[in-house]
């Protein structure tokens, strides 16, 4: 079983601009991840809805149950901590981005 604790956001493989890894404090990086959230949590409360959403988009297949379970685990407690949802979830989006799933294509 995956620790949502442990889920840390690490790096972005791909290009952008003059690099070959983007680190994803990147400006652009946190842009397009809060872009993702606020377009997922538009309009729904419903983590279900939200986290398949965002595997479709970005990984381009739809979450097992875990995976949804410790998405809104590691997102609630973001929240619990003072983050609004958008923010835990884009938080969350990073970590999709760190997934070796993940591939940036410009």
């Amino acid at each position: 079983q995956v620790d949502a604790a442990r889920l840390q956001p690490l790096t972005l493989l791909g290009s952008h601009g003059d690099s070959d890894n983007v680190v994803l404090p990147d400006p652009f990086v946190q842009e397009m991840a809060l872009a993702a959230a606020s377009q997922a949590v538009d309009g729904t409360a419903d983590a279900e809805q939200i986290f398949t959403l965002l595997y479709q988009q970005i990984l381009v297949r739809k979450p097992k149950p875990q995976e949804i379970a410790v998405a809104a685990k590691y997102t609630g407690e973001l929240i619990q901590e003072g983050k609004s949802q958008q923010q835990a979830t884009a938080s969350f989006v990073q970590v999709l981005f760190s997934s070796t799933e993940f591939r940036f294509i410009e």
